[in-house]
């Protein structure tokens, strides 16, 4: 009796997770994003809600995914058949970056 509802960051990577609470609580209503923030708005969240059963209840999982390397290098991701190792969650640290610009005031 409970919806699963998830905004993870559209990675491939941020699927493992996803995929292990699908196989816990069934289906999922996926309210969209990036970084983990939902993209599906006042109209989405209001589809999910018509959708969690009668005397039920809604589980949210929101939130970005974060690389490790092999080296233990937080932050950072090896993907298979890629030789760049690159940022992960790339579109989390861009968006903290941006933040520390307006508060120093170099945006």
């Amino acid at each position: 009796n409970t919806l699963l509802a998830t905004s993870r960051c559209a990675d491939e990577l941020a699927r493992v997770l996803e995929d292990d609470f699908v196989k816990i609580y069934g289906q999922n209503f996926n309210l969209g994003g990036l970084s983990g923030f939902p993209f599906a708005g006042n109209t989405g969240w209001g589809a999910m809600s018509a959708h969690v059963p009668d005397n039920g209840f809604c589980l949210t999982i929101h939130g970005p995914h974060v690389g490790i390397t092999q080296d233990g290098v937080v932050g950072k991701v090896e993907r298979s058949g890629i030789a760049l190792v690159d940022s992960c969650c790339g579109s989390a640290i861009a968006a903290s970056n941006y933040l520390k610009r307006i508060t120093d005031g170099s945006a």
